[in-house]
C-alpha cells in the first residue's frame, strides 16, 4: 500500500505495518489505478465496532535528531520565546 500525506508526516506513518511507500500529498499521481480516501477504508472493508481488532501501537516514533539552541551574542531583537526554552536545553 502507498500512503499519501502531508511532507512532514511521512516519517511518522511510514512507520505503520504494511504501508509499503509513504509519500508526499503534493505528489503527481497519474499512474495510479485507485486512489481510496483514508476515512473511506472502514466502509469498504466493511469494519464495525466489533470487528476491529483490539487497539496496538500501529506507530512507531522514528529517530530524531538532537538540536541545541544556543543565545550568541548580544542581540537587540530577542526572541523571548526561544529565551524561555534555553533552560530546558541546557539541562
Amino acid at each position: 500500500m502507498i500512503l499519501a500525506c502531508q511532507k512532514y508526516l511521512i516519517r511518522l506513518l511510514e512507520t505503520i505495518p504494511g504501508i509499503e511507500q509513504c509519500v508526499d500529498s503534493e505528489a503527481n499521481f497519474h499512474n495510479f489505478y485507485v486512489h481510496l480516501p483514508l476515512l473511506e477504508l472502514p466502509r469498504i472493508l466493511g469494519s464495525t465496532l466489533d470487528n476491529i481488532s483490539l487497539p496496538i501501537p500501529n506507530l512507531k516514533i522514528p529517530n530524531t535528531q538532537a538540536i541545541k539552541l544556543e543565545l550568541l551574542g548580544k542581540h537587540s531583537a530577542v526572541s523571548y520565546q526561544l529565551l524561555a526554552l534555553l533552560p530546558l536545553v541546557n539541562n
